[in-house]
């Protein structure tokens, strides 16, 4: 062998030649009887591409010289994006790329979906994860509120020249099975490394995001833009009990907002009644069980007299049965006025089709709460029963745009209506908020993550200069999270958002709403500011 040959196998760097890597496998097996073969005998044979480096030692060898680099060895995932980027995995102390979890089927560009299902490279994309079930309804509603803050931040030119994605994944299943929810936090966050994930909706599969991330150590933010459960507040989220930020922030105000203005529209209508009856139907969930606590001591210190006699319905098994089974105890009470307190919008109007069967409750007052706004389910309904009961009730939820730019745009890009759906404009806020973190993270010595995020969430609700979530506003926020001691005080369109930089959490308006007087759509009726 030359000393020119000698000196290219000593580079610096660990190099192996394909051939000569297949012989000396060979060799290294013990091949007796093996005349004179040696390294100054054995013939090289050149690389001719990164590819071909990858499938013989794995990925991040490449061919250089016309010899493959030995590929970084990985003790967790994130040192292989530490050296690889997004959305590769480490097994066996290799790394490899991941493969798209066929449940995170819509991304935002629609390209981005493309090169994870195919397993290519992503660039240097700002990523962000979502857990929402893309259903048409509530949830598709806020899936395109975000993917509209995605498409408005890279027009606005990203970060530093850096785009934006976001990659949405359905946990459909996770009021019978939590693990789903564990699954996919840890899929977004570990495998495509996205450090913040948007979501999920409720305040239960919210508990199963946080324990998972912070029980396999993953430093991920969390913003749900509609888990609104008061437990929420007191949720451990810290890493390392020492860390001053938590990594569970959302953008929905609590529920003990909510309950304060559902409590004042219950008590005007039992105005003038001794000992009235309220039946309240709620969903025996950490959600539906805090929200009706809630509502009952808001009543009662309105109300004093007032009776509250609550009827838990199962989310889990036959939700049909369940529900049926709870408005047919709450008939037995002869309330004077029901609430349903409802997650979604399904559960919601199943309590209200059993309800207009049970003569004790078809023709009294009815309330609901925020899960119940969706007018693809509520409103479609069909039966005759259910539309007469939502003729005189009235409803309460975090205040949604009527009108305005972003109302208009995200009709225009999506047909959708943010007034005719919960938490629309909160999900849009909840994708501005991560945009800003995912900025102040990817400062020149930061680290991309969701510690680095949160700092980041915590420079929002500060004494600089008021920067309104959407696009006109988007470049100055990001030029002030580029700055080392930049802060601003964002306004959202679903309200100021003033971060609590300790719980993670925003006030915000509370909205009363209605049905229309020809059952064809809802609107609002006035709207609380706290």
């Amino acid at each position: 062998m030359s000393a020119r040959s000698l000196g290219r196998l000593d580079r610096g760097r660990r190099r192996v030649g394909l051939r000569l890597a297949a012989l000396a496998g060979l060799a290294l097996a013990g091949v007796a009887g093996a005349s004179s073969c040696s390294l100054g005998n054995v013939a090289q044979d050149d690389c001719g591409s990164d590819d071909a480096c990858v499938a013989a030692f794995g990925l991040g060898s490449r061919c250089e010289e016309g010899y493959c680099s030995e590929a970084p060895r990985c003790e967790t995932s994130s040192d292989c994006r530490a050296s690889l980027g997004l959305a590769v995995t480490c097994s066996s102390n290799r790394c490899a790329r991941a493969a798209l979890d066929p449940r995170c089927s819509v991304t935002e560009p629609e390209e981005l979906g493309q090169a994870l299902a195919e397993g290519g490279e992503i660039g240097d994309v700002l990523l962000m994860g979502a857990l929402l079930t893309d259903d048409g309804g509530n949830q598709g509603a806020r899936i395109a509120a975000m993917r509209l803050a995605v498409r408005e931040m890279n027009a606005s030119g990203g970060a530093q020249g850096r785009t934006y994605g976001l990659v949405v994944c359905d946990p459909a299943g996770s009021e019978s099975d939590p693990a789903i929810v564990e699954e996919l936090v840890l899929h977004l966050g570990d495998a495509i490394g996205a450090p913040v994930v948007l979501g999920p909706s409720s305040t239960a599969d919210v508990i199963v995001a946080v324990n998972a991330v912070l029980a396999a150590e993953l430093p991920v933010a969390i913003v749900s833009p509609s888990a609104t459960g008061e437990q929420l507040g007191g949720q451990p989220d810290r890493l390392d009990p020492s860390d001053e930020l938590g990594l569970l922030w959302r953008t929905a105000p609590s529920d003990e907002l909510q309950a304060e203005v559902l409590a004042d529209v219950i008590a005007e209508a039992l105005d003038g009644l001794d000992a009235p009856i309220v039946a309240s139907v709620h969903q025996a969930d950490p959600y539906g069980v805090s929200l009706e606590r809630l509502v009952r001591d808001a009543l009662v210190a309105r109300v004093p007299d007032v009776v509250v006699e609550a009827h838990g319905f199962a989310v889990d098994g036959d939700l049909e049965a369940a529900t049926a089974d709870a408005v047919a105890d709450a008939a037995g009470e002869a309330p004077n006025a029901v609430v349903v307190l409802a997650g979604r919008a399904d559960r919601a109007a199943l309590v209200l089709q059993a309800a207009a069967g049970e003569p004790a409750l078809a023709t009294l007052p009815f309330f609901l709460s925020d899960g119940a706004k969706d007018a693809t389910v509520l409103l479609a309904t069909g039966d005759e029963g259910v539309d007469a009961i939502l003729a005189t009730a009235l409803g309460t939820a975090p205040a949604n745009p009527q009108n305005g730019s972003f109302f208009d745009a995200l009709e225009n890009a999506f047909g959708v209506e943010a007034s005719q759906f919960g938490f629309v404009a909160h999900a849009y806020d909840a994708a501005y908020v991560a945009g800003l973190g995912l900025a102040r993270a990817s400062r020149p010595g930061a680290t991309l993550d969701g510690r680095s995020v949160v700092e980041g969430f915590s420079r929002l609700s500060g004494s600089g200069a008021t920067v309104e979530l959407g696009p006109i506003d988007f470049s100055a926020g990001v030029a002030a999270m580029l700055d080392e001691g930049g802060t601003v005080d964002i306004a959202g369109e679903s309200g100021p958002l003033d971060f609590d930089a300790t719980t993670g959490e925003a006030p915000g308006a509370i909205e009363v709403w209605r049905v229309s007087a020809d059952g064809a759509a809802f609107e609002q009726v006035s709207e609380t500011i706290p």
